[in-house]
């Protein structure tokens, strides 16, 4: 009988664990994060790259579980390397340039055989299918053809070729100046991206990404 009471209440403990456990495995995949929860662990994963994240609307979102959460948070990193990568490039292919450049200019009789034309450059910020920008610089040059030497700069300015959920450029000081001795022509990007998208939760998203970059033109 004894043995029969033990056996029983074991059983009573056993089923109540086994409750217990599957209760808080639906609790987990049910509970609900709030949109402040959501938007501040977003905004702090941009914010360590210096990017400047808001959600400006959360009227569509979906409900935010801890694994979607999870996901977003994934995906915010990997955006965040994706553009932080686009700025190293850039400037790494900078740096190629001028090498190349300066490196092809042979000391060669003074002379002067001056002819025209229009150098450009372009910077991209892209994190398709969510936002896109080639955004260009162009300058009408005059250059010596006797030693290919840049002579002046007629006229310059920045211009978005292509935007996709592309807002603006807030200009912080971008430059197209004559640089090397005057053996290429350099846009220098200073200022911010700004972009507005819909995230994959439904939420609007307003952004802005911090550019300092310096691109040889031609």
């Amino acid at each position: 009988m004894k043995k029969l009471i033990k056996i029983f209440f074991s059983s009573i403990l056993a089923l109540s664990m086994m409750t217990s456990i599957l209760g808080e495995s639906a609790f987990a995949a049910t509970k609900t994060i709030s949109i402040v929860q959501y938007e501040n662990a977003m905004s702090k994963i941009y914010a360590q790259y210096g990017i400047d994240w808001k959600l400006t609307d959360s009227s569509n979102m979906e409900k935010i579980t801890p694994k979607i959460l999870s996901s977003e948070l994934a995906r915010a990193e990997a955006e965040c390397k994706s553009v932080q990568e686009q700025l190293s490039t850039a400037n790494a292919e900078l740096q190629r340039s001028l090498r190349a450049q300066i490196a092809s200019i042979a000391v060669q009789p003074y002379s002067i055989m001056p002819y025209n034309t229009t150098v450009y450059a372009t910077y991209t910020v892209s994190n398709l299918p969510f936002y896109k920008c080639d955004y260009k610089a162009y300058a009408f040059v005059t250059i010596n053809g006797d030693n290919d030497l840049y002579i002046s700069i007629n006229s310059s300015g920045f211009y978005n070729a292509f935007g996709y959920n592309f807002d603006d450029f807030t200009d912080q000081g971008s430059t197209i100046l004559l640089a090397g001795g005057n053996t290429y022509c350099r846009a220098h990007y200073l200022g911010l991206f700004n972009f507005s998208y819909t995230s994959p939760v439904g939420g609007k998203i307003s952004t802005s990404i911090p550019v300092n970059s310096s691109n040889v033109m031609s």
